[in-house]
């Protein structure tokens, strides 16, 4: 099957991409789309927000479509929830003193907090949420500490990371304000 994007499809812009790799990947991310709109396999159990491993999996080993492509959405969602801890009990990080974030975490910028300071500890929770693996979260938050940070803590973290979070610990989502 020849395909030739010539021209772009009327209505939309036409933005030059910086490398080959990822034009290549713009050509295949568009027919995919275009075969998928034209066929109407769009895969919508597998597609809703939350659906995990099993809905990415299955949506891009899905034989109506040649090539699916998981949404930013549900990449990010799955690269947070695997990082969580089985429970909130697991967090056995500090309460108190002085830590210092592995380069992995914070690569850039501040990389030593004062946990006795509420600004930086708050700082030191977001890096981790957003950067740290695993280990990281088990070893550098404490379960105290989260629970009551959490109602400010979450609307300083991506909404990725909340929704994961809040999903995951029901405990987490209970403290938030009803207005949030």
């Amino acid at each position: 099957m020849d395909c030739a994007f010539d021209a772009p499809p009327a209505g939309t812009k036409t933005i030059r991409l910086p490398t080959k790799e990822l034009r290549d990947w713009a050509s295949i991310s568009r027919l995919t789309q275009l075969l998928g709109n034209r066929e109407g396999a769009a895969d919508t159990a597998s597609a809703r927000p939350g659906a995990g491993r099993a809905g990415i999996i299955g949506r891009m080993a899905s034989p109506s479509s040649p090539v699916s492509l998981p949404s930013a959405a549900e990449v990010l969602r799955e690269r947070y929830a695997g990082r969580l801890p089985a429970s909130l009990d697991e967090l056995s990080g500090p309460a108190q003193g002085r830590v210092e974030l592995p380069l992995h975490v914070a690569w850039s910028g501040l990389r030593a907090y004062d946990l006795d300071r509420p600004r930086q500890r708050m700082s030191l929770y977001r890096t981790v949420l957003a950067e740290g693996q695993r280990d990281d979260l088990i070893t550098l938050l404490d379960r105290d500490l989260l629970v009551a940070q959490w109602p400010v803590l979450r609307t300083l973290v991506s909404r990725h990371i909340r929704l994961v979070w809040e999903d995951a610990f029901p405990a987490l989502a209970r403290r938030t304000p009803a207005a949030v």
